[in-house]
């Protein structure tokens, strides 16, 4: 249904955008990096371990003795009474999440197992063996080292560097995002100010920041040489390219919205919204 939806509105905003002459449709950002992680995260030994944590999740999740026993293991064992984490699609850093969670309660998930008043309620339920839990370890201390350290792929490259990778790649595609934004930086402006002029030229033979350099920081620190881009800058690029914020609000109008509670009054729907993302 989320895949018909997505296509049904890309087909429509497409449409509209041919006849009425609107701008191209720039994909939601964290959409994705979501793709793009699920992607990576779909190679068969790293899938098969998300799977075999996921199932061991969902059955303390579903069984009530399995969750006292639990607690009873973590008070004797003296860890921090957590709950297992089940990951969500949706959220690429829950896989993250519902790994260390396990890798947190592994011992006293695996004591309950063991124990007789669990044991003949687990079928299908495997408990981690040593290659598993190394798979898990690294998985944990690759994804916490790429949220601080960016891969040797996305170093900047030096001018030689550069002109080498500029002839080995084939030419791009013009993005949606180009064919948007591509005129306000290549077509001449009407009117037309000395100091934009200059500011603009002065931009343009900059040297290019690295790819993991925060560029609004770069704009703050050159505020004073370009006084009137920075404050364009400000703007527009502080603006999150995402739809998440927005599609969790229809979230919450369809868990509000229900079939016990049908007859609620759009007034009363939109206050119950407002409490719901703000309190």
């Amino acid at each position: 249904m989320e895949l018909l939806w997505s296509r049904t509105t890309r087909g429509i905003w497409m449409l509209l955008s041919e006849s009425l002459g609107w701008p191209p449709h720039v994909r939601c950002f964290a959409h994705t990096l979501n793709l793009a992680s699920q992607a990576g995260l779909s190679v068969p030994r790293v899938s098969c371990l998300l799977g075999r944590v996921r199932r061991i999740a969902a059955f303390f999740h579903r069984s009530s003795t399995a969750t006292v026993a639990l607690a009873a293991k973590q008070i004797l064992m003296e860890l921090p009474a957590h709950k297992l984490i089940i990951d969500v699609t949706t959220r690429w850093n829950s896989n993250l999440d519902m790994i260390k969670r396990y890798l947190e309660q592994q011992v006293a998930v695996t004591a309950t197992l063991l124990s007789n008043n669990v044991r003949r309620n687990v079928h299908d339920i495997d408990t981690l063996d040593g290659s598993d839990i190394r798979d898990a370890e690294d998985m944990d201390e690759g994804k916490e080292g790429a949220s601080g350290h960016p891969p040797a792929a996305e170093q900047p490259l030096d001018q030689t560097d550069r002109a080498g990778a500029e002839l080995k790649q084939p030419p791009s595609k013009k993005t949606a995002l180009e064919d948007l934004l591509g005129g306000t930086f290549d077509e001449p402006v009407a009117q037309h100010f000395s100091q934009i002029d200059a500011e603009i030229n002065k931009c343009r033979a900059e040297t290019s920041i690295s790819l993991n350099s925060c560029l609004l920081k770069w704009w703050k620190k050159n505020a004073r040489l370009y006084p009137l881009l920075s404050s364009i800058a400000k703007a527009y690029l502080s603006t999150p390219a995402t739809s998440v914020p927005s599609e969790r609000v229809f979230s919450s109008a369809g868990d509000i919205v229900n079939v016990q509670r049908s007859q609620l009054l759009p007034e009363n729907v939109d206050m119950l919204i407002f409490l719901k993302k703000n309190m």
